[in-house]
């Protein structure tokens, strides 16, 4: 190098080193957690287990593990739903709302009926342009498959408990009172809906009736009727939230994931029992005693086929 120096007349030199800043990076104590709310809705995990879905279990344990982190100081739910169960929708408004930290809700692609009901909790809203929200409403689909059953040679017996333990029944007939009972239990539900909106966005009930009845909205259209606070993207959501926080200029993003224990990965891998195959061990008396007086199952019927 010297050589080089007097060669082409080199008087001054500086190191590398010296244009590299002294810089050490610091880890913030505070911190805002993500927690994804990504799929159906439901109270058990699905079957399949490529599908994604929000359970009270996962997602709870999620909101859990960022409430007592001492150095998460707000919590983000990025929410991408359709919705689903409304006793699993409520279990989780009521566990968000329940949170002391503040919580935000950034909306993904959709955030419809229970998507939207857990958004509620929420202390802020934020959705893109062309994110769909809303969907205030319930509804009940039970499709009757007697007729085809009895065409391909499968006899179905339900056996229950209680008077109206076969309400969602694959193969009873669907009897005036039957019904009058789904739609009282659909009303129910769908009041306390409109009620949850109503507290959780500061509307009067008379409002939020007129922008409920099932309506779907874009973003643009929701933050004008009350539904959203803001639009804006995950980014602008966690921005917001650090800035109402005092902590704008010194914090990090953490991304709280879901765990899966192993009754979860279990449970997703066996075909459910209600399911059109796979009926050989139900034809055995003793299986179905056990089944039978297996307490979790009291709430639903049990399909005992035959061929």
């Amino acid at each position: 190098m010297g050589e080089f120096q007097k060669e082409k007349n080199i008087e001054n030199i500086t190191n590398i080193e010296e244009y590299i800043p002294s810089f050490k990076p610091t880890i913030s104590n505070n911190k805002i957690a993500v927690v994804y709310a990504d799929g159906e809705i439901n109270y058990t995990s699905s079957k399949n287990p490529t599908a994604s879905t929000i359970t009270p279990d996962k997602f709870i344990s999620a909101l859990e593990k960022a409430e007592k982190d001492d150095n998460v100081k707000g919590i983000v739910i990025r929410v991408n739903s359709p919705g689903g169960s409304a006793l699993a929708s409520d279990i989780i408004c009521n566990a968000i709302k329940n949170v002391e930290k503040p919580i935000y809700v950034s909306i993904g692609n959709v955030a419809a009926s229970g998507g939207y009901y857990i958004s509620t909790a929420a202390k802020k809203i934020f959705a893109d342009k062309n994110s769909i929200t809303g969907s205030i409403g319930v509804v009940s689909l039970i499709p009757n498959v007697k007729e085809l059953t009895n065409k391909i040679g499968i006899n179905m017996n339900d056996i229950s408990y209680g008077k109206y333990s076969d309400l969602y029944s694959l193969t009873a007939p669907m009897t005036p009172e039957r019904q009058e009972k789904i739609y009282n239990s659909n009303l129910k539900v769908y009041k306390e809906f409109l009620n949850k909106v109503a507290y959780g966005r500061n509307l009067p009930l008379e409002e939020v009736e007129k922008i409920a009845q099932g309506k779907v909205w874009l973003g643009d259209e929701a933050i004008k009727i009350g539904l959203i606070d803001s639009i804006g993207g995950i980014n602008a959501t966690i921005k917001t939230l650090a800035t109402d926080l005092n902590i704008n200029d010194n914090y990090s993003v953490t991304e709280i994931s879901y765990e899966e224990d192993l009754k979860t990965m279990f449970e997703s891998t066996i075909f459910p029992i209600q399911t059109f195959f796979s009926f050989k061990s139900l034809t055995k008396s003793e299986n179905l005693k056990n089944l039978i007086e297996n307490e979790d199952i009291f709430f639903k019927p049990i399909l005992y086929l035959s061929f």
